[in-house]
């Protein structure tokens, strides 16, 4: 694992040895694209690339890595739309965009990142709704789309996310009641313990663990 500041040039990826399976330049100095060589890399199991100066679109080739488990790449400048082709890695569990320049709408093919736990996407620019289909990842314990501009009601099928634990909504357009009834969050007793955001004004939760006031530094503070 390399960390810290370095000084390091995104350059040295096509000498890395493709049998390696963790790759973590978290908080490093790397700047420049992800080269396409990236796709090399095939037995890739978690690549942490998030604080770096990483930017521009995510090549195909990193979608190719079909034992990925981990991929973190928040607090970097990436841009393009929220990546479809992702649907490929069906052993992708951990999947952190937050903090970038991603945008679009989250596609329905998200469905297909069947063992997905994770998914950050905060303070992106992520737009649209959340789609229905979502309420197939019926392994997520985390979503945060706070400090974006998904916006509409959070239909009913996230209701049934039986291991959702982490849920930020907060500082987005969602508006109305979020999910209730027999297969609601607020009635999920299969979860001990749990932390759901969202905004006071434009959501009804009766058991959000805090309610963000227009005012609230503390929700500011979760977004970037």
């Amino acid at each position: 694992r390399l960390s810290g500041n370095l000084e390091l040039e995104i350059e040295i990826l096509p000498d890395i040895s493709p049998t390696i399976t963790y790759l973590s330049l978290h908080d490093t100095s790397f700047q420049g694209t992800i080269p396409s060589e990236i796709g090399n890399l095939e037995n890739m199991r978690l690549l942490d690339m998030g604080e770096t100066g990483l930017e521009g679109p995510l090549p195909d080739e990193l979608f190719s890595l079909e034992e990925l488990e981990l991929l973190y790449l928040g607090d970097t400048n990436l841009d393009g739309t929220f990546p479809i082709e992702a649907i490929n890695l069906s052993s992708l569990r951990d999947l952190d965009l937050s903090n970038t320049e991603i945008h679009g709408q989250i596609p329905s093919e998200v469905k297909g990142l069947t063992e997905l736990r994770l998914l950050f996407l905060h303070g992106t620019n992520i737009n649209g709704t959340l789609p229905s289909e979502m309420g197939e990842l019926s392994h997520l314990w985390a979503l945060s789309i706070a400090g974006t501009d998904v916006g509409g009601a959070v239909p009913h099928e996230l209701g049934g996310l039986s291991e959702l634990t982490l849920l930020w909504l907060e500082r987005t357009s969602i508006v109305g009641p979020l999910p209730d009834g027999p297969d609601g969050w607020c009635r999920n007793e299969a979860v001990e313990y749990f932390e759901y955001w969202s905004d006071c004004s434009e959501t009804n939760c009766a058991c959000c663990t805090f309610c963000c006031a227009d005012d609230s530094p503390v929700c500011n503070e979760t977004v970037g």
